[in-house]
Formats: C-alpha cells, sequence, structure tokens
C-alpha cells in the first residue's frame, strides 16, 4: 500500500507502509516537486497512474510502478478542483474556469470539455456505469451529464454551495455535501431522502461498503453516518485540529481476520493509519501507525498495486526497502525554505524518475467517449538486444568499408560526367561564337565588295 499526500508547499510526498516487528511505520519512497502552486487534489487509477491538480492550473501525472512522470496537462485555465479516474479507460477533471474535461488514458486526449456550470466546478463523481457524471459547483446547481452523448441532461438548483458529490458503490444513491450537511439523494426521484448535520465543515467523505459514509472534516472528528437508519453510529476522535483526506481501504490481519484500514492526512502534518472492524456487530478502531511529514497537507489518495493483498504484505516491506535506494532527500526542501512558508522554486526530482514524453496538449473536437471500449495498453517493453560477437564486429567492420569505396567511386563518376558536360557545353558555345564571327566576316566583305563596285 502506498500513500500519496499533497502539500501546501507545492510537493508531493509517497509512503510505503511497513510492518516491523509487531507496528507499522510509514517509510518515504518518493518526493516531487513539479508543481508551482498548492497541490489540491489526488487521484490514482487502476493502471499505476497517479494525477494530481494544483493552483498553478496544471495536471502532473505520475507512473506510481516506475516512479516517473510522465507528463503535464494544461487544458484548464483555472484552479484544479477535482480528479476522478473511471476504471483504467478515462479521467475526468474540473477546474474553476467551470469546465470538465474527459481525458483518454495513456494518449492523454483530451476527448470533450463540457462547459455548463456558470462558475467554479467543485466535485465529479461518476456513476458505476460509466454513462453518467455528477458535477456540483459554485453557482448553486448540481448537473447530471450524459457520457454518451456528451451533453448535459438535467440542472438541479441547490440553496447552498455544494462542495462534495459522490455516488454509492453500487450506484442507487448519491449523496451531496454542503458545509456540515449531507444530503441523500435516489436515482429514481430528484426528492432529498433524508439530511443529517454533523459537526464541523466536511473535507473528505469515502464510503465503507455501502451502509457507511466516512466523514472528516474542520472538527477532526471522523464520523461513521449510516445511510438506511440516517444516524451518526460511531466518532473517532483523531487528536488533529483539521482533518484534509480520508481513505478506506480492505486489509487483512495476521490471523486472516477481515478489517478495514482508515488512512487520514490532516493539515498538522500528520498520517493517521487506523483499524476499523464490525465483526462483533459494533464499530471499534484503532490507531496503528502515525507519521508526521512536517509539511501542511492538502489531499491524500492510496494507491494499491495489484501484487498486493493488505498491509501486511512482506513483498511491500522488501519492495520498501529497494525503493529507499531511489528517495530524494526532503530535507534539502525543508532548508531552502523561506521565512513565509513557501518553498524556493526549484523541483525535487526523484532520483531515476526521467520523464518519458510531454504529453500535448489537445483540444477536444471529437466525439464522445465510449466508456465501455477497452483502454489502451501502455507500449511494452522492448528486449534488451544480445551485445554481438566478435565475428560479427568483423563482417560489420568490412561491410562498412565495402560500402565506403563504393561510395567513392560513385562521386568520381558523377564529377566525370558532370566535367563531360561542362566540356560539351564549352565546346558547344564556342563553336557558336566562331560561326558568329565568320558570319560578320563575310556581311563586312560584301559591303565592301558592294561600295567597289
Amino acid at each position: 500500500m502506498l500513500i500519496v499526500v499533497g502539500t501546501y508547499d507545492e510537493i508531493l510526498l509517497g509512503y510505503n507502509v511497513v510492518l516491523v516487528g509487531e507496528s507499522y511505520q510509514l517509510e518515504q519512497v518518493f518526493s516531487d516537486h513539479s508543481h508551482t502552486g498548492c497541490i489540491k487534489t489526488l487521484a490514482v487509477s487502476q493502471k499505476d497512474v497517479l494525477a494530481s491538480g494544483s493552483t498553478d492550473e496544471t495536471i502532473h501525472l505520475f507512473n506510481l510502478r516506475k516512479l516517473r512522470e510522465l507528463g503535464t496537462l494544461m487544458e484548464h485555465t483555472g484552479t484544479i478542483t477535482w480528479l476522478e479516474f473511471y476504471k483504467g479507460s478515462h479521467m475526468f477533471s474540473c477546474s474553476e474556469d467551470g469546465n470538465l474535461c474527459i481525458w483518454k488514458n495513456f494518449t492523454w486526449e483530451c476527448l470533450r470539455t463540457l462547459k455548463g456550470h456558470k462558475s467554479a466546478v467543485n466535485c465529479v463523481s461518476v456513476h458505476p456505469s460509466g454513462k453518467l457524471a455528477l458535477t456540483v459547483g459554485k453557482d448553486k446547481t448540481l448537473r447530471t451529464w450524459n457520457l454518451l452523448t456528451g451533453r448535459s441532461a438535467y440542472i438541479t438548483n441547490i440553496k447552498k454551495d455544494a462542495d462534495i458529490v459522490k455516488w454509492t458503490p453500487d450506484g442507487e444513491m448519491y449523496i451531496i455535501i454542503c458545509s456540515n450537511q449531507i444530503t441523500l439523494y435516489s436515482v429514481k426521484s430528484t426528492t432529498p431522502l433524508q439530511e443529517t448535520k454533523i459537526t464541523g465543515k466536511i473535507n473528505s467523505v469515502d464510503f465503507w461498503g455501502n451502509e457507511h459514509l466516512v466523514c472528516g472534516g474542520e472538527g477532526g472528528q471522523v464520523e461513521f453516518f449510516d445511510i438506511k437508519n440516517n444516524k451518526i453510529v460511531h466518532t473517532l476522535d483523531t487528536k488533529c485540529s483539521r482533518i484534509r483526506g480520508l481513505c478506506v481501504k480492505k486489509s487483512c490481519s495476521e490471523d486472516k481476520e477481515a478489517l478495514h484500514t482508515l488512512i487520514i492526512a490532516s493539515s498538522d502534518g500528520f498520517i493517521r493509519l487506523f483499524h476499523i472492524d464490525q465483526s462483533q456487530g459494533k464499530i471499534t478502531s484503532k490507531l496503528v501507525a502515525e507519521h508526521n511529514t512536517t509539511f501542511r497537507l492538502t489531499c491524500l489518495t492510496v494507491y494499491e498495486p495489484a501484487s498486493d493483498k493488505g498491509i501486511d504484505n512482506k513483498i511491500v516491506s522488501e519492495s520498501a526497502e529497494k525503493q529507499t535506494n531511489k528517495l530524494s532527500d526532503i530535507q534539502d526542501v525543508k532548508d531552502n525554505t523561506h521565512k513565509s512558508g513557501k518553498t524556493k522554486k526549484r523541483k525535487c526530482k526523484t532520483k531515476g524518475s526521467n520523464k518519458d514524453h510531454e504529453s500535448k496538449q489537445h483540444h477536444g473536437k471529437s466525439g464522445p467517449p465510449s466508456v465501455h471500449t477497452d483502454s489502451q495498453e501502455p507500449p511494452k517493453k522492448k528486449k534488451k538486444a544480445q551485445k554481438p560477437s566478435e565475428t560479427s564486429k568483423e563482417l560489420d567492420i568490412s561491410h562498412s568499408i565495402e560500402k565506403k569505396k563504393k561510395f567513392k567511386k560513385d562521386v568520381q563518376m558523377k564529377e566525370l560526367s558532370l566535367k563531360k558536360v561542362q566540356q560539351k557545353m564549352l565546346s558547344s558555345e564556342i563553336k557558336e561564337k566562331v560561326q558568329m564571327k565568320e558570319l560578320s566576316i563575310k556581311k563586312v566583305k560584301r559591303e565592301e565588295m558592294s561600295s567597289i563596285e
């Protein structure tokens, strides 16, 4: 399990969760300083791609398996507010410029730019079927987009500015977050099913199955909301002032008992891991790890490679030891930090993370994306060629010598032919001049003879 966090200081950080003895620890894997603004949102795809959006109006792409930067997308003209992948085929991005962009993974072509919101778009959520998408913005509207046609299907007015919209995992319902208020809607009706208020503004949410919504925000508390019964069933005090991001992932303990892990990032710089369980009919939570990044965190996402089956996997710890050799020291960035809290505008590159290619900016003129088509797979690595033997080297040398000789002969032949052509041209010119002179002499003689007569 790889935890990736964005910071107010424009830096991206990655940590592996490793089991050391009987406790968990977070080992830093990479740091990146490609952005020139505060990182606002993160998203990770099933195909090992990480996307980060910032106030610098750009989206940066990374390959998490190879720890390399893939390129930068610059379609938006405002702060990137939300990023979301649909499976491994498409990425959705929204911005303060009021646009929703649909990208094709791997080619990173902007297939369509959906315009409709009159102000900033705060959040986007794609239906599990891939046919619909919901967006909310500062214009106090909820817009339903038909992704098959690439057009707006419905517009619903909301009394307040909505911060978050999210489909349930089964796609039967969706929730809208306005400050500290949770409103639940059904697909079959536009009227809300229920409304609930919790303590403090909500900054981040995630579903724990289809029954529970996990919320974290300004108060520093994580509250577990029971969707069916419309009540708070568990409250977790994280001992932090403000939660900026949270995520619920399935894990497995040593005795193979099914558990879930709650990962939290707070503005005080801490990443905390909790084991949550409901096996006895009551939700219980236990702090299992915490790490101080010393940075002001703004967002969080979690990447699970296909080989990982939980945070207790020994393979993770082995890979972490290998990847620590590629680490760039984050302390260099902190030593160059200004007194105002902003870092110097220099990149803190990951060692061995040369860019594969710069993804070019495209304008969406093609039709809407087909979300059911297979995604384009990345090109396979070419096999390394075997080293040539001594005999093959000698043959290559002799072959090149013969080529050079042949080339010289061809050049000489061409030069000779040119000389012949030039000589012919000169001789023809001389003949013409001689003939002209002879004619002029004859004319003069005739004139003289006529004058004598």
